[in-house]
Formats: C-alpha cells, sequence, structure tokens
C-alpha cells in the first residue's frame, strides 16, 4: 500500500479513552492541560483543509483502490498499524501508553509537519492504535453524521436485529439500503468510513492470530462509526448501531 501526501492540514484536544470497559465500551482518561487549535477535536472538513491525505492500496484482485483525502493522522497510523500490528493480540483493545499517546497527540498537532514524517521508533502498535481512536472518538459528530444515524440503524431494529440470520433476499435489501446511504454521506465522511471499514475488516480477516474479530472490532468502534448522543446510556441502542457496524465490516467488498 502506498499513501500520497495532499494539501497540509490539522485540529483541537478531547481527553480520550485509552483503556476499555469488559464491554468494549471507552473509559474516559482526565484531560490533560495540552491545547490543539489544529487537529484533535476539530470538525473533519477542517482538519482535511489543513492535511489531508489520499491513500493508495492494491486489492488481492489487483484493482487499485483510492481513498482520500483522508486525514494525515488517519492515513499515518493506519498504515504503520497495518504494517506492523495485523498479528498483534488485542490490537485496539489493549492500551497505549498515556504518556506515548501523547506525546504522539503534540507531533500530529504540530505545525507545519503534522506528524507526516514521524518516527515510530520507541512507540508501539497499541501506541499508534490508541492515538487513532482519540482522534476518531474525539470528531465533533460521529464519522457518519447525525442526520443519517436512523438510516443506518433501520434495517438492525426487530425482527432483523440478528444479522447472521437473515435470509439472502433480506441480506441483499440491507447491503442495497446501505449501498445507498453510504452514498449519501458527504464526500470527506464516505471516504473516511470507507477507510476505517477496510482497515477493520483487514483485521478481522487476521482474528486467529489477533483475537479481534469483527464483532470485537465492532464494539469498540461503534461510538465514533455510528453513535447519537441521545442514546448514550441505552445499552440496547447501541448494540443495534454496533449490528450495524459489525454489518459493514462483514460486507466491506459489497460497499
Amino acid at each position: 500500500m502506498s499513501i500520497t501526501a495532499l494539501s497540509p492540514s490539522a485540529s483541537n484536544t478531547n481527553s480520550d479513552v485509552l483503556s476499555y470497559d469488559s464491554a468494549g465500551l471507552p473509559v474516559p482518561k482526565p484531560q490533560d492541560d495540552f491545547q490543539d487549535p489544529n487537529v484533535f477535536g476539530q470538525p473533519l472538513e477542517g482538519t482535511l483543509q489543513l492535511r489531508g491525505m489520499t491513500v493508495e492500496k492494491r486489492m488481492n484482485s489487483g484493482r487499485l483502490v483510492k481513498y482520500g483525502p483522508i486525514p494525515l493522522i488517519v492515513a499515518v497510523c493506519g498504515l504503520f498499524l497495518e504494517q506492523n500490528g495485523l498479528h498483534v493480540q488485542g490490537i485496539f483493545r489493549v492500551s497505549g501508553s498515556v504518556k506515548r499517546v501523547r506525546e504522539l497527540q503534540r507531533i500530529f498537532a504540530t505545525e507545519p509537519d503534522f506528524g507526516h514524517n514521524i518516527d515510530w521508533t520507541g512507540y508501539t502498535v497499541h501506541d499508534a492504535a490508541s492515538l487513532l481512536r482519540r482522534y476518531l472518538n474525539g470528531l465533533p459528530e460521529p464519522i457518519i453524521p447525525l442526520e443519517l444515524y436512523d438510516g443506518f440503524r433501520s434495517p438492525f431494529i426487530h425482527p432483523l436485529s440478528q444479522t447472521r440470520q437473515l435470509k439472502k433476499h433480506e441480506m441483499n435489501e440491507v447491503i442495497v439500503k446501505l449501498h445507498s446511504l453510504i452514498q449519501q454521506l458527504p464526500p470527506a465522511n464516505r471516504q473516511l468510513l470507507l477507510y476505517i471499514l477496510d482497515l477493520l475488516e483487514l483485521f478481522a480477516k487476521n482474528s486467529k492470530k489477533n483475537m479481534m474479530p469483527a464483532s470485537n472490532l465492532a464494539a469498540i468502534f461503534q461510538p465514533c462509526i455510528l453513535s447519537h448522543p441521545s442514546h448514550n446510556t441505552l445499552p440496547e441502542e447501541y448494540t443495534t448501531s454496533q449490528e450495524a457496524v459489525l454489518f459493514m465490516i462483514e460486507h466491506f467488498k459489497v460497499f
């Protein structure tokens, strides 16, 4: 996979999640005093204007797929994780070092490079995974905007809540609906969603070694992909959202 830089871009910080509870839900850490006006906590479009990148991936079929522009921090962390973390047990679940992740946050929020030429020496894949989640969880709005929240969830509300039990024609209907909804996303959100789903599908394919099947990855990434503030304390609601994210990971190639 190759990465091509585009125009410079970056954002503000949020306290993040460097540990997770038994259900895979984030446990917030206290905020430090680092203030970032460029990357973390900033709207997606603003980050892309400051520093965006295009990611090129050669699929097994030989077809070249391009994602972008996506935030530089996502592209750089994603590449590092693909190259070094595919077979690491507990990737995305095991926390990185709070100290090192804060150091990385400063690097990716500092002009003029914004982490483009980062030297990963001394940092682990768990640090990179935690940093990626910190950025995504810090977006002011989930990757799927709130106005499309209900649409993406609607196929997974009872009685079609268990996606693995869908009949073939029902599954095709869900795929068609989600494909249409993905096309309705703003371009920046669509490119970021497809890149993250691609990344998660790749890690899920290696779950025999990393012990992170698609269901675990869906539980961990659901808050930053498909969530709504009015449902944050309702377990049955984030379970429905997890089903939607799981379906998109498992059927990523059709999207």
